[in-house]
């Protein structure tokens, strides 16, 4: 069948099917760029030259012990970053939007005392420069206490690190932020510190020296100037809008920042403030009045909303409220308690003594209709120490953060300070003791250091 249709095709047909096999066209050039057989490999991206990163170097940071600053030129714009190596894993920076000429940015998480190599990473273009030497921290302070990890399961707890003072007394003591390997990470020396607390917006920390009147706001690399708060304890809160709350020392009045709202802090009871927070959906805060009770004022006119008393404590009548709340059960009453939280959900949490003479935390509802505060949650620490010293607080995911402090105020005796993390489920996530003379001050959970170094 095959042949007879050749025999078909006309003449000149074939003749020029024979033409077209017979190679008389123009040879193929394999080096041009546009044979399809033989394509020519792209041409590669333009690198970046030796000079492009140069004058790479560090130094420590000015104002504590822990941030070190990296710096160095580029020769045009683009996008950095410093990575670091802890524990045999890469760490890095931020993205920082790097200029033509000189560059820094502060590098955290380097534990005090150790070293680590570093490098400086261009995202476009691709370069990579390797430091000369090794990022070497500062030694942690000599005084601080020793910290020993008593329980640890990194798949339960918060964050990676933990912020809290550690007193040697009255007078002295170091600001600290650790791992949860208990390495610490940062150090500011101060006077005495009982008390730390987040910012409203959570870029900064606040702390105060006990005695000093005055608290001040911080970043992790920067020391800010310190702000008056006349009679200033140590029990401080800010709201969302950046109002402060403070306690005075001794029997002095509740008083507030000058972002507040309130206009007459004396209508705050003159009582003897040892915990205090924010509910900042209803715009309230709940303080504990030591020895006495846990009261809910409304944070703009002062007006109690509610008020319960301690076990075993004595309760004031205030703006007309003849009843206090109650317990349910009677029996979940706290004790000296300190420390007060109002949590996300919209009940309090309490450090209070338990049965037996250990410390624990309760969780109270607040119910309104039957005035009584119900107990729905508790967990009892076993461990001996000063309730009126000691603090509870709720963090995101639903984990309990409790300080407790061996109230012995450095007068040469053992104590046993203790800050430990448990879950909702009362499973022991972390666990960290402090073995010095003095005592700690308000522990606070940080999930990420860099969320706290100053916009540069």
């Amino acid at each position: 069948m095959m042949s007879r249709r050749l025999q078909q095709i006309p003449v000149f047909v074939m003749a020029a099917l024979l033409a077209a096999c017979s190679g008389t066209t123009d040879p193929i050039d394999p080096t041009d760029p546009t044979d399809p057989t033989e394509p020519t490999e792209p041409t590669e991206p333009t690198e970046p030259t030796d000079d492009f990163i140069a004058d790479l170097g560090w130094e420590h940071g000015a104002d504590f012990l822990g941030p070190i600053t990296v710096s160095w030129t580029q020769s045009d714009a683009a996008t950095v970053y410093v990575e670091y190596e802890v524990d045999g894993a890469w760490q890095r920076t931020p993205d920082v939007a790097g200029v033509q000429g000189a560059n820094a940015t502060t590098v955290i998480g380097v534990p005090l005392g150790e070293s680590a190599a570093y490098r400086l990473v261009v995202v476009d273009p691709d370069l990579t420069v390797d430091g000369d030497d090794t990022l070497d921290n500062q030694d942690p302070p000599g005084d601080v206490a020793a910290i020993t990890i008593e329980d640890s399961d990194a798949s339960a707890w918060s964050g990676d690190y933990v912020l809290v003072p550690l007193n040697n007394g009255y007078t002295t003591g170091w600001l600290t932020i650790m791992d949860r390997q208990g390495r610490l990470m940062w150090a500011a020396q101060t006077g005495e510190v009982l008390y730390t607390q987040m910012s409203g917006d959570g870029s900064q920390f606040l702390w105060g020296d006990t005695f000093r009147e005055s608290f001040r706001h911080s970043y992790v690399d920067e020391r800010l100037d310190s702000e008056d708060a006349s009679g200033h304890y140590h029990a401080m809160v800010e709201a969302t809008d950046g109002s402060v709350f403070w306690h005075g020392y001794g029997f002095r009045v509740l008083e507030a920042g000058a972002a507040s709202p309130m206009t007459s802090p004396s209508a705050y009871q003159p009582w003897y403030v040892n915990g205090l927070s924010y509910d900042p959906t209803d715009d309230n805060l709940v303080i504990s009045a030591y020895s006495h009770s846990v009261t809910a004022i409304d944070r703009v006119t002062g007006d109690i909303l509610w008020q319960a008393p301690t076990s075993g404590g004595y309760y004031k009548k205030k703006k007309g409220l003849d009843v206090p709340y109650g317990f349910d059960p009677e029996s979940s009453a706290f004790v000296n308690q300190h420390g007060v939280d109002w949590t996300p959900d919209g009940t309090v949490l309490v450090s209070t003594e338990m049965p037996g003479g250990t410390l624990g935390v309760r969780e109270y509802e607040v119910d309104d209709t039957n005035q009584v505060l119900r107990r729905v949650w508790e967990y009892d620490s076993g461990i001996a120490g000063s309730a009126g010293w000691s603090w509870a607080e709720r963090l995101d995911g639903g984990n309990t953060l409790h300080t407790i402090q061996d109230f012995n105020y450095g007068y040469g005796k053992e104590v046993g300070n203790t800050v430990y993390e448990v879950t909702s489920g009362k499973q022991l996530a972390w666990r960290a003791s402090f073995d010095n003379n003095g005592f700690v001050g308000r522990a606070q959970v940080i999930d990420d250091l860099y969320d706290l170094v100053a916009p540069k």
